[in-house]
């Protein structure tokens, strides 16, 4: 199997991130300033407290950035040291745009847009439910808990797939190629508690075989076309010396 990870589109938006963050506590200080030195004001209250709320608004964008394109949260290592097992004619795409799903894998099934997740414990899905048994009701209130929605994921990730393709008219029969989604959870502690959910939910290592029992039918041109148009050549001819090295058989060990 092919990885290709395109680093560029990485580095560019976790520099917008870190300029989110320099942003929030710039807005954050300013409040400060603002607070201490005009004590009896009632401008500087407003001031501070519009301030307050436009950090935390920074802050939050600069979350998502962190989330989804920060090195503690990437997930293409555990996704490409767990689908190992593919042959080469598949490929896995992370990043490949900022208006694409992060992690697409291409192969005879078409396009399958991963939605993963790194979160272990007990995870459950009742009729697209999300809930972590580990995680207290408090941080699911407020939004951190690491598990979130994937099934919202699965769905926007399908429309804005579809959206792009549709936005591309020269693809031609590339537009008519399958797409399916399937969660994804990396951590091999995880427990899957899965009752009626829209979308497969799987453990990394089984994402291999699953694919295999689908015996997809798209051709393998067909399949270079559209990695050639999502890859940029650069970061393709990276991707095949990657795959070359991996295929390559390792020396016996000397004898001694």
């Amino acid at each position: 199997m092919f990885v290709v990870v395109n680093h560029q589109v990485v580095r560019r938006q976790t520099r917008r991130g870190n300029l989110f963050l320099l942003l929030a506590l710039l807005v954050f200080g300013a409040g400060f300033v603002v607070t201490w030195t005009w004590t009896h004001s009632e401008l500087a209250s407003t001031f501070s407290l519009a301030a307050l709320f436009l950090g935390i608004l920074l802050w939050q964008v600069h979350q998502y950035y962190l989330r989804r394109w920060g090195p503690r949260y990437r997930l293409d290592r555990e996704l490409s040291h767990a689908l190992r097992g593919l042959s080469n004619r598949y490929t896995l795409i992370c990043f490949a745009s900022p208006r694409l799903p992060d992690y697409l894998l291409l192969g005879p099934h078409g396009i399958a847009i991963l939605v993963a997740r790194s979160a272990s414990g007990t995870i459950r899905c009742r009729n697209d439910r999300w809930s972590r048994k580990e995680t207290p009701r408090w941080a699911s209130l407020l939004g951190a808990d690491a598990v979130r929605n994937p099934s919202l994921e699965a769905r926007q990730s399908l429309q804005r797939l579809g959206e792009h393709l549709r936005q591309v008219p020269e693809l031609g029969e590339l537009a008519d190629v399958p797409v399916s989604v399937l969660i994804v959870f990396t951590d091999p502690r995880v427990r899957l508690e899965v009752d009626q959910c829209a979308y497969p939910v799987l453990q990394a290592r089984d994402v291999a075989g699953y694919l295999h029992r689908q015996k997809g039918a798209v051709p393998a041109p067909l399949v270079q076309r559209l990695r050639d148009w999502l890859v940029p050549p650069t970061i393709a001819a990276e991707a095949h010396v990657a795959g070359a090295e991996r295929a390559r058989p390792r020396p016996a060990p000397r004898r001694r």
